[in-house]
C-alpha cells in the first residue's frame, strides 16, 4: 500500500501463491493491529499426486475473499472445488477479512489522514510476483478475471466448466485446451521424442533412476 511506506510482505492486505510445494491465500484481519487474518490453503506435499503441479496441465484456481461471512471469509477453489477436505482453513478466530480500502483498516497502518490518502492513490495489484518485482511466476497464464462480488460455489464451478476459450469463445476453455480432472488427464498416445521414446518410456525411466540413488 503505497511506494513510500512499503516494507514488502508486511505491507500486503492480501496474497495468493501457488505452485511451490503450497498454495496458499492469505488476508488481513479487519481487527485492527491483529496483521493477518484468515488463511485457506493446501500442502502438496502431503495431498495426493493429481493436486501437485505435476506435468504440463493448466489448473482453475478461484480466489474469494468475503468480509461479510463469518464462515467463508476466505475460499479456495482448485479446479472447481471448494475448501475441499485436503485445504485447511485458519485464523478463523483473528476477525473478519478486511476491506483493503476500509477506513478502519487504513487507520492501523498509517497514522496520518495525509498517509493513508497518499497509500491508496499508490496501491498496486502486484501479478505473477511479489510486489515490488519478487518471486516472478514461471509458466503460462491462459485467463485471468476480477469480480467485484462474492460469488456462489455454484458460479464457481460454472466458470471451470464453461467459461468461454478467449481465442474462440463459441467453446468453453475445458473443452478446448484448457483445465481437466486428474481422471481426465492422459498422456498423448503418438508422442515420440526425436530418439523414439514414448511418455511410459519416460515414466518407467523415472523409476529406474529412483532404484539406482
Amino acid at each position: 500500500l503505497g511506494n513510500d511506506f512499503f516494507e514488502g510482505y508486511a505491507s500486503l492486505c492480501w496474497y495468493a501463491y501457488f505452485g511451490g510445494s503450497y498454495t496458499v491465500f492469505n488476508h488481513r484481519s479487519s481487527t485492527p493491529r491483529v496483521g493477518w487474518g484468515p488463511v485457506v490453503g493446501v500442502d502438496e506435499t502431503t495431498a495426493p499426486l493429481s493436486w501437485q503441479f505435476t506435468g504440463k496441465t493448466f489448473r482453475h484456481f478461484t480466489f474469494q475473499v468475503d468480509p461479510s461471512s463469518t464462515t467463508k471469509p476466505v475460499t479456495m477453489c482448485i479446479d472447481g472445488t471448494c475448501n475441499d477436505d485436503l485445504m485447511y482453513v485458519n485464523n478463523l478466530d483473528t476477525g473478519l477479512a478486511a476491506d483493503c480500502e476500509d477506513t478502519s483498516f487504513l487507520q492501523s497502518e498509517y497514522k496520518t489522514p495525509e498517509q493513508r490518502e497518499e497509500a491508496l492513490s499508490k496501491a498496486v495489484f502486484a501479478f505473477n510476483h511479489r510486489a515490488p518485482g519478487a518471486w516472478y511466476g514461471i509458466g503460462d497464464t491462459m485467463n485471468f478475471k476480477i469480480f467485484n462480488k462474492a460469488l456462489s460455489e455454484e458460479a464457481i464451478k460454472r466458470l471451470f466448466l464453461e467459461d468461454p476459450d478467449p481465442d474462440d469463445p463459441s467453446m468453453p476453455l475445458r473443452k478446448t485446451r484448457g483445465c481437466k480432472y486428474p481422471s481426465e488427464q492422459t498422456d498423448d498416445p503418438d508422442f515420440r521424442d526425436e530418439f523414439g521414446h514414448t511418455c511410459y518410456w519416460y515414466f518407467t525411466s523415472r523409476d529406474v533412476c529412483k532404484k539406482n540413488e
